[in-house]
């Protein structure tokens, strides 16, 4: 096992390098560049020449040739720092840090509600096998699925915000929160939550239930189910207590393979909802061409993924005792 781990690690190093790489050169080569971007939003700079343009793209060295600018972040990646924003000269490791508690609450939740919901659908549909209930869930979870995410969102603020007013259309709490007790501003988070958790959760009933469903059905058919049954187990028992611990080994996995999206937030619903986290935080950089922020963010989620596939391969082998690394 770690040996594979070291060899995983390894091959992780000139994976990073390649996506890293792709990133930086994709972003240089889009149109517009942040002193410009800056200027153009900023009151004062709107006058100011193009001999200031430039004057401020040699201060942030956005002038130097491309391979310069590149291993210059490297050099400051390997000493563990991401650089300064360049839109607001703030640490990126600080922005980062200050935005990730915000999509973890939301992912985490979300997360919660998939397999709460997803579970017990998935085994019941598995049970009833081709029967109505069966044909009605799946069904029901694609169309689900197959809903566009930003139609969505739109619909529930039209529904629940513009028409009905029970949840706020945007941000993470409101205006007078600070001046709240903890049990009002509790609820005041929890009703700023709702919208955009649904809109996390909901493509995910399908994906899981389907898997748990998948995996429930070929358990059920192995030999040692059919001795629990011949042994005069109840149903209950030969489903709930042998079929599903091991239906579940595939979807433990799944979990590692959640930690990016976990922790990387979502950029369409984070922007839609204004929810300042990651995602929000990407878009922003995105508009504004910052370089050291979009890298920074890029790093991280790199990382994630390639520390979930890793994670997702070694709780493979930890929950099931056959599986062996050579």
């Amino acid at each position: 096992m770690w040996s594979y781990i070291l060899r995983r690690v390894l091959l992780a190093i000139p994976t990073f390098i390649g996506i890293s790489l792709i990133t930086f050169f994709i972003m240089h080569l889009a149109p517009g560049d942040p002193a410009t971007m800056a200027l153009q939003g900023d009151s004062i700079g709107k006058g100011m020449s193009a001999a200031n343009i430039e004057q401020m793209k040699e201060t942030l060295g956005l002038n130097d040739a491309l391979p310069v600018q590149y291993f210059r972040w490297m050099k400051r990646l390997v000493c563990l720092d991401l650089g300064e924003s360049l839109k607001d000269h703030r640490k990126v490791t600080e922005k980062i840090w200050e935005a990730l508690p915000n999509t973890l609450l939301l992912n985490l939740l979300a997360l919660i509600v998939v397999y709460i919901v997803s579970l017990p659908l998935g085994v019941f549909s598995a049970e009833k096998q081709n029967t109505f209930f069966d044909k009605s869930i799946t069904t029901a979870l694609f169309i689900l699925y197959a809903i566009p995410v930003i139609w969505l969102a739109l619909l529930l603020i039209m529904l629940f915000y513009v028409k009905l007013n029970w949840f706020p259309a945007s941000g993470i709490q409101s205006l007078d929160s600070e001046y709240m007790r903890w049990w009002p501003w509790l609820f005041d988070r929890l009703k700023h939550m709702i919208l955009p958790l649904v809109c996390f959760s909901y493509a995910g009933f399908a994906v899981i239930s389907r898997y748990v469903r998948s995996s429930m059905l070929e358990v059920i058919r192995q030999d040692y189910i059919r001795t629990a049954r011949a042994k005069g187990l109840s149903e209950h028992k030969v489903i709930y207590k042998h079929a599903l611990s091991n239906a579940l080994i595939p979807i433990v996995t799944l979990l590692g393979l959640e930690l990016p999206g976990l922790l990387g937030g979502s950029v369409i619903i984070e922007q839609i909802f204004s929810w300042p986290g990651l995602g929000w935080l990407f878009f922003d950089a995105l508009n504004s061409r910052d370089y050291t922020v979009i890298m920074g963010l890029t790093v991280f989620t790199s990382i994630l993924v390639l520390l979930s596939t890793l994670l997702s391969d070694i709780l493979y082998a930890v929950v099931d005792p056959r599986i062996h690394y050579e």
